[in-house]
């Protein structure tokens, strides 16, 4: 009878081109991962910024693109990643009132980070698509900094480009 057992060296061997193997995997799919998570949520944003100009130029009327935590009221920061939402303002007073309809909101998971450029605490949208004040660029980064930023930069004309590179600083990093 013939032993078709393996050594323990090979065994070992095994085991260890498997553990080398893995240690170069992982770090590669979780990177992967946390690429496709920040790409859905550039989507996502992108998605509400092109709602935004679009209702605004069917209502005929200002519609407001702010963060918001609580989707109902905006929040005074740059940062975006607690939620953010559009609703039309009717009486174009720059705030949400009671009777003005919320018409989207979004949030991000809690790994993402989400600034704008130039204290740009929230974008008007005219009804003729155009946007108030100066360009906005939004600064997608993952918390742990693990893979470089992606801007999403709105021009005046409610345009959006989505880059690797920040529009006015050589090297960004978040």
């Amino acid at each position: 009878m013939k032993n078709t057992g393996h050594t323990l060296i090979e065994l070992l061997v095994t085991t260890t081109i498997l553990g080398i193997t893995l240690a170069y995997a992982i770090p590669s799919g979780l990177s992967s991962l946390q690429t496709n998570i920040l790409t859905s949520e550039i989507t996502l944003l992108v998605n509400h910024l092109h709602s935004a100009k679009m209702e605004a130029m069917r209502r005929i009327t200002p519609v407001i693109f702010c963060p918001s935590a609580n989707a109902t009221t905006c929040d005074n920061t740059i940062e975006w990643q607690h939620g953010w939402m559009l609703f039309s303002d009717d009486n174009a007073n720059g705030l949400r009132d009671a009777n003005e309809p919320i018409i989207r909101a979004g949030k991000s998971p809690r790994h993402i980070t989400i600034k704008t450029s130039r204290l740009r605490k929230k974008l008007t949208f005219r009804p003729s698509g155009l946007t108030l004040g100066s360009n906005a660029t939004f600064t997608f980064c993952t918390n742990n900094r693990s893979i470089a930023p992606t801007f999403v930069i709105l021009s005046n004309h409610g345009r959006i480009k989505i880059s690797d590179r920040h529009p006015s600083i050589r090297h960004y990093r978040c």
